[in-house]
């Protein structure tokens, strides 16, 4: 096939549940192309079961990690919009279709869309589904980081652009690109960047299309690596506003800090807060300081608040 409304960019270490991420991107009836890029040191023809289900599969050689890894993928993709999705999340019917759709209505209103959704999250380890996230959607032209970092709080309901929500203007995720210096915080940063170019637009759907998966193996969220959040976010400052930066600091990076029981770490972050000088609000520091409890009791924490919640997935 060589006309394809929409491609897919996996990108995988081969972890267990890559065979139902796969499978969750065929439940629409629009022309997809699934785009496998495999991050490990494999023959391709040894690669199941994206060899049944992809399109397309590239391997890299090992080590080269996500960014690298969608940006050859998005770099190798036939469709018009590029869709997103971590090898342990996976679609729900309808959503590719609706953000097709909503991919057109903006560029229509010419506008190069990045249109997003939102998703409910499953625990591998406790038989809970939450409602579905965020309950306050992105309002169309408002500052992304006052939306994803001010007054962030405990619990997965809070504001989210989720990266296997994502469906993007193939030329724009090409013209964009996946920042592969970076350590954490890639999706965040991409979206920032993106937001950047113009004409560029995001709208986050009510629609609940994904299932976000908690507690994979190898999951860079899990990490305590403040030193990296504090640079990514030194990068931006004086380009976000105050309070979110004040609050992205607190509840982000200490979190890190505090998670790693590292005293430069807390030292480091102080300093930036005091040259602030403005105190983050009282739900960021709250978040901050969880991290001193372990993320597998947090994780526990928040699988037992959430009501359960019927999904129609595999």
């Amino acid at each position: 096939m060589d006309h394809f409304d929409v491609s897919v960019i996996v990108p995988t270490v081969l972890r267990p549940e890559l065979g139902r991420a796969l499978a969750s991107t065929r439940r629409d009836q629009v022309a997809i192309e699934v785009v496998v890029v495999v991050d490990r040191d494999v023959p391709r023809s040894d690669v199941r079961p994206a060899s049944e289900l992809a399109d397309q599969i590239i391997v890299t050689g090992g080590g080269r990690g996500g960014a690298f890894a969608r940006n050859l993928g998005t770099a190798a993709a036939r469709g018009r919009w590029i869709a997103f999705l971590d090898d342990d999340d996976e679609f729900l019917p309808g959503k590719v279709t609706a953000q097709a759709a909503a991919c057109e209505r903006l560029t229509r209103a010419g506008r190069r869309p990045l249109v997003s959704c939102r998703a409910v999250h499953r625990w591998i380890t406790h038989e809970r589904v939450s409602r579905p996230v965020p309950s306050r959607l992105y309002r169309d032209g408002e500052p992304l980081d006052d939306y994803l970092f001010r007054r962030r709080r405990l619990g997965v309901d809070r504001a989210a652009v989720f990266a296997s929500s994502l469906m993007v203007e193939a030329s724009l995720a090409r013209e964009v690109g996946w920042d592969e210096t970076l350590r954490r915080h890639q999706d965040w940063d991409f979206l920032l960047r993106a937001l950047d170019v113009p004409g560029a637009a995001l709208h986050q759907l009510p629609l609940t299309g994904i299932v976000s998966w908690f507690g994979s193996a190898g999951s860079m969220s899990a990490g305590a690596d403040w030193a990296s959040s504090l640079e990514w976010a030194r990068r931006w400052k004086g380009r976000w506003s105050n309070a979110a930066y004040v609050d992205f600091l607190t509840a982000q990076t200490l979190r890190y800090a505090v998670q790693a029981r590292s005293k430069k770490g807390l030292l480091e972050v102080a300093r930036e807060l005091t040259d602030a000088r403005r105190m983050p609000s009282a739900s960021a520091m709250a978040l901050g300081l969880s991290g001193v409890i372990p993320r597998g009791r947090l994780e526990a924490g928040a699988a037992a608040l959430s009501a359960p919640v019927r999904v129609n997935s595999s």
